[in-house]
């Protein structure tokens, strides 16, 4: 397979049949990043907050084209999990955990569930706040930048999806029913 990006557009070259297909700008740009070791959802969550889509516009965008490509033998699967579906979380708290608000800066979570305690700075309390709201990490990450001054942009990103995962392994967040 040869991918050749132009500005508005792509060509990609199945080797083996020798025939073209035609990308549109948003298709070069799934292309582009999907690297084997993302998993989709990751690369649904990057377009949405590329091209400012809600999370829906981006999943129904990503998982389309992935269906076409697959069917028409231009992708095939690392892992044979995928059945298609990219599943938009909602995170929500612990209704069982307990909170301390210090001041402005942050708060000390209890769960009671564990014992374990959970020292939140002032952006820590931001995305509790926001899980509060059943909020994805999109969302969240939107949020953020938007609300906060001097957000290293390369970094918010990792830093949101490694918090929301060691509060939720830790019993502090779990996953809305339904996403």
């Amino acid at each position: 397979m040869a991918f050749e990006h132009f500005v508005n557009q792509a060509l990609l070259l199945d080797l083996h049949t020798r025939t073209f297909t035609r990308l549109n700008a948003d298709q070069s740009w799934i292309v582009q990043h999907i690297d084997g070791r993302r998993p989709l959802a990751t690369i649904m969550t990057l377009l949405a907050r590329t091209f400012c889509l809600d999370d829906e516009q981006a999943y129904e965008m990503v998982d389309t084209f992935c269906k076409t490509m697959l069917q028409q033998g231009h992708f095939y699967l690392k892992y044979s999990s995928w059945q298609g579906e990219i599943k938009v979380t909602h995170y929500v708290q612990n209704p069982d955990v307990n909170i301390r608000e210090e001041d402005s800066d942050g708060a000390l979570l209890f769960n009671p569930d564990t014992n374990q305690v959970q020292v939140l700075n002032s952006s820590g309390m931001y995305i509790w706040k926001m899980c509060a709201k059943g909020c994805t990490v999109t969302e969240i990450i939107t949020a953020i930048k938007a609300n906060f001054e001097d957000v290293p942009d390369g970094e918010v990103e990792s830093d949101v999806e490694e918090f929301i995962a060691a509060m939720t392994n830790n019993g502090f967040l779990g996953v809305a029913n339904g996403s």
